[in-house]
């Protein structure tokens, strides 16, 4: 008879056979395959306790979570924290672009590049946990004691970010000394997010007087950068502000490089990967004449102190193309100051200050243009046909209309007047007849003024290449009943002819049309670009001359206006300059300021007579007048430029 064996294959007995013996136990089973005796019993109460068989539940899910969680990170999100660990053992940091260089146009330098160390904070490498007040203030003091800046502000600077965790570098301290640079870098441990970097600083050299024209860069802000982070700008970065660092910004900034560097968890470079230079900046050629610049300012403020007034302002064209040749704004103020960041004692200094040095006279400021305004008013009124070379006006000292009188500046009058003797002897009753009429006399009106004028670079700007410029402003009948709520009168024509009343130009405008009448009726746009030059290759690029949309003049009317302007020189208002030894064409203005304020001075000219290289116009603000201010000022530039030339 066969025997059924058990589990381990032992025999069992017949009848047992619902019974079995656990060997590696020593405990037989019950019916129901449990344990008996022994280690089964023991394991049977155990696993009979609830709060145990929670805990082996609880084990197998945390276990099971566990997994879960190291598949998502390892399969399904791998290839993205790849990434992260990559980017954090590999950065990228920009190298910057020298800006181009300005020259003047003989290649004098006006402009240069400074090597200078300047420490920024990049905030996503500092560590997560010293984010905090109290950390970032003990980083502040140190930070503030090595490189002897304010705690304070590097705090505010350190804390401003939008996130702690920016890759927008920030400018900590600026002007480092090679000594503090040292001290840095002895202490790399300590510094984890800063970093020294080196760049070019903008040192101006010219004459201060050209502050105003070369303009200054300075730190670029948060609206400036959301508009031109597309561009390539950085947090860091300085900008053009005003001027013509702003104006060609685009050419002068060149472009970044950047550097790929390996580092360690500290964010401590220790391997060089790739690198990619920087390009530099074109570089611009100005039209201006750095000497004529110098001698012009200084003549200017003289005769503005001799004056005991406060301003001024010069402008020096090229009437053949309409290159800028000297472009002065008085008081001076001087751009190196914004360089790093002026101070707030400076700055307020300089925007408080009533003479207001900030502001760019020559194209910003309008003023009325007094007498200067004849020449044009002549030429409208030969081109109409209201007058011609040999029309005559008895000057007596004035005219009466009605209840009012226009007085001439001469008492007793001028005599029998024409074009040019009115142009010479600055006739104020000539163009009285010449822009409202009189009696049986019709004059051009007021319509057609503006006609002319407009049509000869009055009411808009010329176009100059900087930024800031002024349109000028010529009455209309409705803007006078709008604003002055009083119907127009013919006094008001008489006022405009004259250059008086609300008219408004800018001395660039009047210079502009100075050119244009020297020039036989070219309206030229000003420029004070000259050329620029490729960094890589030093080829130079001529800015072409460009002609603006004007009326065009018959010859044979410039002519006459040409010759009343030369009249003034020899025998009228300017015969001072009559003693050069070059022919000089010019027209005085004193214009009323208004109120108590003493008269503007004007004195707009060209040169030489016969063939016009040089156009120059002065204005002394609230100097008196023209013939006595402004005319010794033209004298000296006039003098330069001609011994330049020879």
């Amino acid at each position: 008879m066969s025997m059924t064996k058990d589990l381990f294959g032992t025999p069992v007995e017949p009848g047992l056979e619902g019974r079995t013996i656990d060997r590696r136990f020593g405990s037989d089973l019950d019916d129901s395959g449990w344990l008996m005796g022994g280690v089964g019993d023991r394991l049977r109460r155990l696993i009979g306790n609830a709060r145990l068989l929670k805990f082996f539940i609880l084990f197998f899910l945390l276990i099971a979570l566990l997994a879960a969680r190291l598949f998502y990170l390892q399969i399904v999100r791998g290839a993205y924290y790849k990434n992260i660990s990559e980017g954090n053992r590999i950065r990228t940091e920009e190298i910057k672009a020298n800006r181009g260089l300005i020259y003047d146009r003989n290649k004098n330098l006006l402009v240069e590049n400074i090597p200078e160390f300047y420490l920024v904070i990049t905030k996503a490498e500092l560590p997560t946990e010293k984010y905090n007040p109290e950390d970032l203030a003990r980083l502040s003091m140190r930070v503030a004691a090595v490189f002897g800046t304010s705690t304070q502000g590097i705090f505010d600077r350190m804390a401003s970010s939008e996130t702690p965790y920016s890759y927008q570098p920030q400018i900590l301290a600026e002007n480092i000394t090679v000594s503090q640079a040292v001290a840095f870098e002895t202490a790399p441990d300590f510094w984890q997010g800063l970093t020294i970097r080196t760049r070019g600083r903008r040192h101006y050299l010219s004459d201060i007087s050209l502050s105003h024209a070369l303009g200054y860069l300075g730190k670029i802000t948060d609206n400036e950068w959301q508009t031109r982070r597309d561009d390539g700008y950085a947090l860091d970065d300085y900008i053009g502000k005003t001027g013509l660092e702003i104006q060609y910004e685009d050419l002068l900034k060149g472009k970044k490089g950047q550097r790929e560097v390996e580092v360690d968890s500290m964010g401590q470079e220790n391997d060089l990967i790739a690198e990619e230079p920087p390009q530099v900046g074109q570089s611009l050629v100005l039209s201006i004449d750095a000497n004529l610049q110098a001698v012009a300012a200084r003549a200017l403020e003289n005769s503005v102190k001799k004056a005991q007034a406060q301003k001024g302002a010069l402008v020096a064209i090229n009437p053949q193309n309409g290159e800028i040749l000297a472009l002065i704004s008085y008081p001076f103020y001087n751009n190196n100051d914004f360089v790093s960041g002026i101070s707030v004692e400076q700055y307020n200094q300089l925007i408080n200050d009533p003479a207001q040095p900030l502001f760019f006279r020559p194209i910003a400021g309008t003023y009325p243009p007094g007498s200067t305004i004849k020449p044009v008013m002549a030429l409208a009124g030969l081109e109409d046909g209201v007058i011609t070379e040999n029309t005559t006006v008895s000057s007596v000292g004035g005219i009466w209309v009605d209840k009012w009188y226009f007085p001439d500046w001469k008492a007793g009058g001028h005599g029998s007047t024409n074009v040019k003797k009115a142009l010479a002897d600055s006739v104020n009753t000539f163009f009285y007849y010449l822009g409202g009429g009189y009696e049986d006399f019709d004059g051009l009106g007021l319509d057609k003024i503006r006609h002319y004028l407009i049509g000869w670079g009055l009411t808009k700007p010329t176009g100059i290449d900087l930024p800031g410029e002024a349109e000028g402003f010529l009455p209309t009948q409705a803007w006078k009943e709008t604003v002055k709520k009083e119907p127009w009168y013919i006094g008001d024509t008489y006022h405009l002819a004259i250059g008086q009343g609300d008219a408004l130009a800018t001395p660039l405008q009047i210079a502009n049309y100075t050119a244009m009448i020297a020039n036989d009726g070219i309206l030229y746009k000003p420029k004070i670009l000259r050329a620029t030059i490729d960094p890589a290759s030093g080829a130079e690029t001529y800015v072409k001359k460009e002609v603006l949309d004007g009326l065009k003049a018959d010859p044979n009317n410039l002519r006459i206006v040409q010759e009343g302007m030369r009249q003034t020189v020899t025998t009228g208002s300017a015969r001072s300059l009559s003693t050069l030894s070059f022919k000089v064409a010019g027209k005085t203005g004193t214009a009323q300021a208004g109120g108590d304020a003493a008269n503007h001075g004007w004195f707009t000219c060209y040169a030489p007579y016969e063939a016009p290289e040089i156009a120059v116009t002065v204005l002394i603000e609230n100097g008196g007048g023209g013939d006595v201010t402004a005319v010794p000022v033209a004298r000296q530039v006039l003098e330069a430029w001609w011994a330049a030339r020879e």
